[in-house]
């Protein structure tokens, strides 16, 4: 997901919001825009991997009439694929990074982002059949860590708040990981003895 806020002259700002990749043309009279954009979430994988939230970046700069900037929304990483999430852009000008999926599990780091603000994603919970995935950063806080899993419960997907997306949580005895809610959700990984269930998908940015 990716907000885009207008300031022209002489108005009220105006918002627009894109949830898939594109481009923005600046309309006229407008000199100033504020742009938020949330990475993807990773993917868990189907050897009892969860998914890492994707990274929140914001930047305020001076824009011209009739500009056009490329807009990437990244996708979530496929359900048992393992993937990273997909960076979202705005230009060059704004990039939040999207979650680690697998083995890895973070959420995106600010580190890696470009914006004049940034917030890390959720990292997903400690490997082990049924930890949940991390939620994306919120437009003023790092996102929520997904639970762990231990022999007896399951692990919660990471709460999503100030617009990022929680985590999914993490599947119980023979059942599939919980898909991440965009924008930037991690998969929650599958239960334990899943042979046939999957772990959960990413969020799209």
């Amino acid at each position: 997901v990716l907000f885009v806020n207008l300031t022209p002259l002489f108005s009220f700002g105006q918002t627009q919001t894109f949830n898939s990749t594109g481009s923005f043309v600046v309309p006229a009279g407008v000199t100033s825009i504020t742009v938020q954009v949330w990475g993807a979430g990773g993917g868990g994988d189907n050897s009892t991997n969860y998914g890492g939230g994707g990274a929140f970046a914001q930047s305020t700069f001076p824009v011209t009439s009739g500009n056009i900037y490329a807009i990437t929304v990244g996708l979530g990483a496929g359900s048992g694929t393992g993937g990273d999430g997909g960076d979202s852009s705005f230009g060059s000008v704004v990039v939040a990074k999207g979650g680690k999926g697998g083995s890895i599990g973070n959420g995106g780091l600010a580190s890696q982002s470009t914006g004049d603000i940034k917030f890390n994603g959720g990292n997903g919970g400690k490997r082990n059949a049924g930890a949940g995935g991390g939620a994306a950063a919120g437009t003023g806080n790092d996102g929520n860590p997904g639970g762990s899993a231990t022999s007896n419960t399951i692990g919660n997907g990471g709460v999503g708040i100030n617009g990022g997306g929680s985590g999914g949580n993490g599947g119980v005895d023979y059942s599939s990981g919980i898909p991440g809610v965009a924008p930037g959700g991690g998969g929650g990984e599958r239960g334990k003895n899943s042979i046939f269930g999957s772990s959960g998908a990413g969020g799209n940015g």
